[in-house]
């Protein structure tokens, strides 16, 4: 099982949960120690360790402070998404670019209404700029 495929060799639930934490910035202190050994803490109902090792791009060993007995858990699976997006697969601003307008929006509208952080980061940067079709002062 390798960083690029490892969605096809865990749990669809894991995968979905994994995903969430990731999503939602709950990876936190993502670090490579030495080359190819990799740790996070991961907010969930506790703070949890995780450790994973990457001989090339194979997963070679991991390990969850969680009493979770699966051997990927939903916190090793956030920390593998974290990990695959450092890998610079994808450039961030050539990807903001690729978005339809419309999709992105919609991004926009659901995570702010979703993540009062997101949603202040946003209000704080753009609430001085006039709305379309409203008089200024």
């Amino acid at each position: 099982m390798t960083i690029e495929n490892f969605e096809q060799h865990v749990e669809l639930q894991q995968l979905q949960k994994g995903l969430t934490f990731y999503s939602k910035g709950s990876v936190h202190h993502l670090e490579e120690k030495q080359p190819g050994m990799w740790q996070a803490t991961i907010a969930g109902s506790e703070v949890y360790r995780v450790n994973i090792t990457l001989k090339e791009k194979e997963i070679t060993e991991v390990s969850c402070t969680c009493p979770h007995q699966a051997s990927h858990c939903k916190h090793v699976v956030g920390v593998l998404y974290a990990i695959k997006g450092k890998s610079g697969k994808v450039n961030f601003i050539e990807l903001v670019n690729s978005i339809p307008e419309a999709e992105l929006r919609q991004f926009v509208i659901a995570h702010g209404s979703n993540y009062e952080g997101f949603k202040n980061i946003l209000l704080a940067h753009f609430a001085s700029h006039p709305l379309p079709g409203k008089d200024s002062l």
